[in-house]
């Protein structure tokens, strides 16, 4: 059997079928965290761990873009 790829995924992949939960973000409350949900293909029980990631982009103030 293949192995599935889960860990450090786009999405919510089932660790038992391999289904990707398109609508992931439905998870929890949209925060970093971790729950236990129901896979809605294969039915089996699977926990879940969000992590997230901020990043910034500065830019330097010009008479061109002064307000932006």
């Amino acid at each position: 059997m293949a192995e599935i790829d889960h860990e450090y995924t786009e999405f919510i992949v089932c660790p038992y079928c391999g289904y990707s939960h398109p609508e992931s973000y439905e998870f929890g409350d949209g925060g970093e965290g971790d729950g236990q949900d129901e896979c809605e293909s294969c039915g089996k029980e699977f926990r879940w761990s969000r992590m997230v990631s901020i990043s910034y982009s500065t830019r330097k103030i010009t008479d061109d873009n002064s307000t932006s």
